[in-house]
């Protein structure tokens, strides 16, 4: 199984190098992962996306969102969206924290969203600081 890897790329300017989406070693197709860490888990499909499409999608977003715009972790939030909790950078939804995986989680979907966004809010400075290209074995 393949899970994503969000590399992230430093440049000169943040329109300069895109953050780029990989394939990491191995792992559950549902990771999420940034600068080797799973920042979330998808657990089941949602909104009309399989588990793998939707961390495409995530990945996707966090990419967008990082290669575009300088990165602050008080930019991470939470929030409702068609009465939904979701997680957010700025104003752009990263991800929604839907009941089926909160209930997986033995929580509700508020709190899935705050421990996605403290995960975010955590690993995407410890990553961007890594050299480009830097992997730990």
């Amino acid at each position: 199984m393949k899970r994503l890897v969000a590399v992230l790329v430093l440049g000169i300017t943040a329109a300069s190098i895109p953050a780029l989406a990989a394939p990491a070693l191995a792992g559950y197709e549902g990771d999420v992962i940034i600068g080797q860490e799973v920042v979330l888990r998808i657990r089941f499909p949602a909104g009309g996306l399989s588990v793998k499409q939707r961390a495409d999608l995530v990945t996707e977003r966090i990419n967008n969102v990082l290669g575009s715009e300088p990165f602050n972790p008080s930019d991470v939030k939470t929030g409702i969206r068609n009465k939904e909790y979701v997680v957010l950078i700025g104003d752009k939804v990263i991800i929604t924290a839907d009941k089926r995986t909160a209930e997986f989680n033995k929580s509700k979907p508020e709190q899935l969203a705050n421990i996605w966004a403290a995960n975010l809010r955590r690993v995407i400075p410890k990553a961007k600081a890594q050299p480009t290209g830097a992997q730990s074995t």
